[in-house]
């Protein structure tokens, strides 16, 4: 038995319901009446976890509800249960950005429901730490807290992601890349009861995916370069309008896309920084290759950060071959693109004939089919 000074003591018969049979949960919800729930404190989880379970192998422990839990002891768990896959601390209101971002980080990769709703004091860092670091998760609670800002690159990161729950929060904006999730994985998806902008809350409301798609269409965002997932590498003079004409319709599509030429045009900035943050960034890298395209100084500097990056298998190149591009140039620059591209999955503009949306929709149905 494991007593203590205060009133609530962790009986053998509590504790046995505390930990399972497997010892692998640890389900304080299950263990406690609801009156003790908010007697728990943060000695008491350690108790458990230290002399009661193997916490090398504890994959689930719920906690919601109990209020007298702080940040001390998610530390304590990001530290002890590097197995963890399930963690519920909604409704524990001591709980902070300085809880979750150790979880995240320490427990991200193999995590993969998360709750904690009602934690007002959790903001956009716990989310954004959340959505960095926990590339596995399916599920996300986190219905009123203090998140105003949803990262942009959700949907490039939470890319299992199937449960969201996002209610009553001081959201104004949706991010593109949600609508990638909303057609592959996401199913079950709350965001009502935050004050949106973009796309006004009245839009989201008409059809929700369908409305906020269409409008996305028609408002077609900006895309910072640390935000891409996909990057167009052109030469302005000879592929500049299909540069612009595919970054629009892949962003709005859900795919997140920069290129200078739509950049450029609404932000201000060095370029060269802002392209080499996109070449450094970017999952994918579609390069328009016209002969222009070879000549470019700027396009062959940024090309090198992709080669580096390629041997790292960090990103994937997807080359469009124009009519102009020349591979005795090729051959004789050194750049060699024709003889390591070739083999790559791509698209010949020689077939696109008079088809002015061949290019996107031949990216967009390779994309279909990789998923």
């Amino acid at each position: 038995m494991s007593s203590n000074t205060d009133d609530l003591i962790l009986t053998d018969d509590r504790l046995k319901k505390i930990t399972k049979e497997d010892e692998k949960m640890v389900d304080f919800n299950f263990g406690l009446d609801l009156d003790d729930w908010k007697k728990l404190k943060d000695h008491h989880v350690m108790d458990v976890l230290t002399n009661h379970v193997n916490a090398d192998l504890v994959t689930t422990i719920r906690l919601a509800n109990c209020r007298g839990i702080t940040n001390g002891t998610l530390i304590q768990i990001s530290n002890m249960c590097p197995q963890l896959e399930t963690l519920r601390v909604g409704g524990c209101d001591m709980i902070t950005d300085d809880g979750i971002v150790p979880i995240a980080e320490k427990c991200g990769q193999q995590l993969k429901q998360l709750s904690f709703s009602y934690c007002k004091k959790c903001t956009d860092a716990a989310l954004k730490s959340v959505v960095n670091n926990c590339n596995q998760l399916e599920g996300l609670d986190a219905n009123d807290c203090g998140i105003s800002t949803i990262p942009e690159n959700i949907g490039n990161k939470l890319t299992k992601l199937k449960q969201l729950d996002l209610r009553h929060n001081k959201i104004t904006k949706i991010p593109v890349s949600l609508l990638t999730l909303l057609k592959d994985t996401l199913k079950d998806v709350d965001i009502s009861g935050n004050p949106l902008q973009v796309p006004p809350s009245e839009i989201a409301k008409q059809e929700g995916f369908a409305a906020i798609k269409r409008y996305f269409e028609v408002h077609v965002p900006t895309v910072e370069p640390e935000d891409c997932k996909i990057m167009i590498s052109f030469n302005t003079k000879s592929a500049g309008p299909d540069a612009v004409r595919l970054t629009n319709r892949l962003t709005s599509e859900g795919h997140p896309t920069f290129c200078t030429m739509v950049y450029c045009k609404n932000m201000f900035g060095d370029w060269r920084d802002i392209t080499e943050m996109g070449a450094l960034t970017c999952k994918i890298y579609i390069v328009l290759m016209t002969r222009m395209w070879q000549d470019s100084g700027e396009c062959q500097i940024e090309t090198r950060h992709i080669k580096n990056r390629l041997g790292d298998n960090e990103v994937i190149v997807i080359p469009v071959w124009y009519d102009s591009f020349d591979k005795e140039y090729d051959n004789r620059r050194g750049h060699n693109y024709w003889k390591t591209w070739k083999s790559y999955q791509g698209v010949f503009m020689a077939n696109a004939g008079a088809d002015k949306d061949y290019l996107v929709n031949t990216i967009l149905e390779m994309f279909s089919s990789r998923n």
